[in-house]
C-alpha cells in the first residue's frame, strides 16, 4: 500500500475534474488495470 496516499491526492483531482460519476467510472478502470491478479 506504499502508493496509496499519492493514489489518493491523483483521486482527489480526478473528483474535483471529471465529476464523481465519470471519475467512479474510470475508477473502476483504474482497480481492473493496477492490482495485479491474485493479489
Amino acid at each position: 500500500m506504499v502508493g496509496a496516499l499519492p493514489g489518493m491526492q491523483i483521486r482527489s483531482r480526478l473528483y474535483e475534474l471529471l465529476g464523481y460519476q465519470d471519475y467512479a467510472r474510470f475508477d473502476s478502470a483504474v482497480h481492473d488495470f493496477t492490482l495485479p491478479p491474485g493479489t
